[in-house]
């Protein structure tokens, strides 16, 4: 709820689809503020990339201890993505 507070404090709008399952009342008022093709297509964007990240082994299963070292793999990965698509 915080985190909230402080993204609308900044104008930062949340693009989140309302799930109606998880209200006992609905609320009337509230307006839902979702753009369906933004959401989807930037959803999708982000599943294609995880489902990338995830074919090498050595991100997947996470051999290096530390964060910087990961976080070192991970841009060794990006970088080759972008070379065969830039090929």
């Amino acid at each position: 709820m915080i985190q909230m507070r402080y993204l609308r404090g900044r104008g930062i709008k949340s693009n989140i689809p309302v799930n109606e399952r998880n209200r006992k009342f609905p609320k009337r008022g509230r307006q839902t503020r979702l753009d369906k093709d933004g959401y989807m297509r930037n959803r999708s964007a982000v599943e294609r990339f995880n489902a990338w990240i995830e074919s090498f082994k050595s991100i997947l299963v996470r051999f290096e201890r530390l964060a910087v070292c990961f976080m070192a793999a991970v841009n060794l990965a990006c970088i080759r993505m972008v070379l065969r698509v830039l090929k």
